[in-house]
């Protein structure tokens, strides 16, 4: 009897991973489709790029052919209900591009007999995803991660805050063979929109406990931070409003008064550093935290 790895072929859809653990998107996709071909899977990554098939790692991957191709409007004809006329009229570029990465998935899937979809985000690939579902017949998962699924008004955070958005991504949600949750925030959400809760499912996003784990030593990145025997607080964030990095810096004051051999770590990039940094110095603890920008992947 063949194994599991032997039967099975697997289109994960996803717009902008790269192709190698160097490239910083989606890196946790990338994690994921590294492991599944190093296990023996055979993994077609189907990103929406105008780009040739590759392989990298181990791991094919596809993009989109050519930027005008009229059989993407039968994508749209099979699906009236989808692509309202307002819609059209409104961003017609939007429809059209969703309707062409739909079709490539779905060119992709006939080509090399997959068995199954996985689409990482409610939308724009889960939606994609659920179109190559009707075209081809295979079976979808979505995993949603957050921006997708959950909504802030305060801070305008989440797809779902426009109303169209929320309409499409109910609509994928509700038609996925399963769906995925990687908290228990999005888990709940999910419950909300989703009639049959029997495919809904918590899976933690998983840890390399090799490479992160509390005994390994970190002295050598003390060392190069400058660091001392400081204690650290260290975050890894989107410098955007819906991660409060804020009120970290605005805590570091308060911290301080009680315990001075402490170290704030921040890391990431993103629109916010630039106030982030500004208010640290406003604050006049610039020199207890250090803002290391974007971090490489290794």
């Amino acid at each position: 009897m063949n194994s599991i790895s032997d039967r099975l072929s697997i289109a994960v859809v996803s717009s902008s991973v790269g192709k190698s653990p160097d490239e910083i998107t989606y890196s946790f996709v990338f994690d994921e489709v590294f492991r599944l071909a190093q296990r023996g899977l055979r993994v077609h990554v189907i990103r929406s790029k105008i780009e040739e098939d590759s392989i990298s790692c181990g791991i094919r991957f596809h993009g989109i052919k050519r930027k005008i191709d009229f059989k993407a409007l039968n994508i749209l004809i099979k699906n009236p209900n989808k692509f309202k006329i307002f819609s059209w009229l409104k961003n017609p570029a939007r429809v059209y591009w969703e309707s062409l990465y739909a079709l490539n998935i779905s060119q992709v899937i006939r080509r090399n007999n997959i068995d199954l979809i996985h689409a990482h985000f409610a939308y724009p690939e889960g939606l994609a995803g659920l179109l190559a579902k009707r075209v081809t017949g295979k079976p979808l998962i979505v995993t949603v991660h957050g921006y997708d699924i959950l909504t802030e008004e305060s801070v305008k955070y989440g797809l779902r805050l426009n109303k169209n958005f929320d309409a499409i991504i109910k609509w994928v949600l509700n038609e996925a063979d399963a769906v995925i949750t990687a908290s228990n925030a999005t888990f709940k959400e999910a419950h909300k929109i989703i009639s049959a809760h029997e495919n809904i499912y918590l899976i933690p996003n998983g840890v390399d406990v090799q490479r992160f784990n509390p005994h390994l030593n970190g002295s050598y990145l003390k060392e190069k931070l400058k660091i001392g025997e400081d204690k650290v607080v260290f975050t890894l964030r989107h410098h955007k409003p819906v991660y409060g990095i804020e009120f970290l810096i605005k805590a570091v004051p308060l911290v301080l008064r009680e315990k001075k051999d402490i170290t704030f770590v921040v890391g990431g990039d993103g629109p916010l550093r630039h106030y982030h940094e500004k208010l640290a110095e406003k604050l006049n603890v610039k020199n207890k935290i250090i803002f290391t920008g974007r971090i490489p992947h290794d």
